[in-house]
């Protein structure tokens, strides 16, 4: 009996001691998660995708696992190294497309990490998803302009991720004057919302 618990502390010792000089056993292949995360979240390229996942080391990213047809991630800014003042790091996605009729519609989501201040509009609608429910004023009412509508401003209260604020926005500004630009259907930028769920 002894002999025998001998063996199997020696067996045990000697995997253990095996595993521990072999740390790239224990770490996770970096190959299928970005596999993973390619096929869960569309519009990346292998190379943007590898930005993001590094990003997901310091932070909480949530990312939209549905997207219309043709939009791609055209911009990802980063900015969060040990040497990046707090007050100036930057984690947001830019998703771009051309319409049939040649406009572009793009939309944003991007992380709160220098400091963030409530919107002055009153949500339109309220979205569930994976990361909890979300507040969206799309195209709301502006007190300081007899209740109108705010055209072409789409954009979420602070929404949190494991204790990191995130909003969802929208281009607005002189390319809609412009004619350059396109609205993103509500019905649209609804789904975006319901489908977001951390990378």
């Amino acid at each position: 009996m002894r002999k025998q618990l001998l063996l199997l502390f020696v067996c045990f010792a000697v995997t253990l001691t095996a595993s521990a000089q072999n740390p790239k056993q224990n770490a996770p292949d970096t190959k299928t998660m970005l596999g993973v995360a390619l096929n869960k979240f569309p519009g990346f390229d292998s190379s943007q995708m590898r930005q993001m996942l590094r990003a997901k080391r310091k932070y909480c990213i949530p990312l939209p696992t549905w997207i219309p047809a043709g939009f791609k991630a055209e911009k990802i800014i980063t900015k969060i190294g040990a040497k990046v003042n707090p007050d100036d790091r930057e984690v947001y996605v830019v998703y771009a497309r051309k319409t049939d009729k040649g406009k572009k519609q793009s939309f944003t989501i991007d992380a709160g990490i220098g400091g963030i201040g409530d919107l002055p509009y009153s949500p339109t609608h309220t979205i569930k998803s994976a990361i909890g429910e979300i507040e969206l004023c799309y195209e709301p009412k502006d007190d300081e302009n007899a209740g109108k509508p705010m055209k072409h401003y789409v954009r979420s209260h602070w929404f949190d991720c494991n204790n990191t604020a995130w909003a969802y926005g929208s281009v607005r500004g002189a390319s809609f004057e412009d004619n350059k630009t396109a609205m993103i259907s509500i019905d649209d930028t609804k789904k975006i919302l319901e489908s977001l769920q951390r990378l």
